[in-house]
């Protein structure tokens, strides 16, 4: 007879490697194996393989929800903002759970998917942005933190590319998730681009993040902060002085960046 340890290690195995079994397979057995989000990792797209697999994750996770079911070439999921976009994946042990893009604009404004549909306000324009889209998980591991995990690795590259804000959209569910880590609702609505549902535009303010300490500030901090400790110790100030701006030498951006070095020391 197995132990409960040894039972937990098969469980751990099985959903990192074996197709079809995932997070709610467990739940249906019965097991909660610690430590399963250890062995997520978020790696960024590298070649046509790497592609072939967001293009994938992006057809599963949409159908599931009962969007475009007839489109089962999963080339039929591509976007042509793909290719001025950072692209990543969130790999479980060796299998792909969930996918996510940045698309940097560089102030052109046809490198906007928001931009044609709602559009974006001047304000950001003048202070830059990117925009994260595409950001599904797998149906086999919904309902979990993994889309902030991969929010995780998206203000890491925003903080690496010195952009003040992130813009995205939410279905209404999701928006107070994103709240949760920062984000602000902009008083604007626009379709979810495979379906008929509505969808709310939001933002996240970077600097206002790096440059308050507030109540919100423990939050971010608790999920982000030693995301911003190893950019600094990687990157040096320069990137986050540029987001900052005139509030880069703030006693509040001192101790946020502070803490954020604490916390990368203390995560190893």
């Amino acid at each position: 007879m197995a132990d409960p340890a040894s039972v937990d290690r098969a469980a751990v195995l099985a959903t990192c490697t074996a197709p079809g079994f995932g997070i709610h397979a467990l739940w249906t057995y019965g097991l909660k194996p610690r430590g399963l989000m250890r062995h997520l990792r978020v790696v960024p797209v590298a070649g046509l393989a790497d592609m072939a697999t967001v293009y994938r994750l992006r057809r599963d996770a949409n159908q599931f929800y009962g969007r475009r079911p007839d489109a089962h070439d999963p080339e039929a999921w591509a976007d042509p903002l793909d290719a001025c976009s950072i692209l990543f994946l969130g790999l479980l042990g060796d299998k792909p759970i969930a996918t996510a893009r940045l698309v940097v604009n560089g102030g052109d404004r046809s490198r906007s998917e928001l931009q044609a549909l709602v559009p974006v306000p001047e304000e950001f324009w003048e202070g830059g942005f990117v925009e994260v889209s595409r950001l599904v998980v797998h149906p086999d591991f919904r309902g979990n933190r993994i889309r902030l995990d991969m929010f995780r690795e998206v203000e890491r590259l925003a903080l690496g590319l010195g952009v003040r804000y992130l813009l995205f959209d939410a279905i209404p569910k999701l928006a107070p998730l994103y709240e949760a880590v920062g984000g602000r609702r902009l008083p604007l609505t626009k379709k979810h681009q495979d379906s008929d549902e509505i969808e709310q535009v939001m933002y996240v303010d970077m600097r206002a993040i790096l440059a308050r300490v507030n109540r919100f500030s423990a939050v971010w901090l608790a999920g982000f902060g030693g995301t911003l400790g190893r950019h600094l110790e990687i990157a040096g100030r320069e990137p986050t002085d540029v987001i900052l701006g005139p509030a880069r030498r703030s006693p509040a951006a001192a101790v946020i960046r502070g803490m954020g070095r604490l916390l990368a020391r203390a995560g190893g």
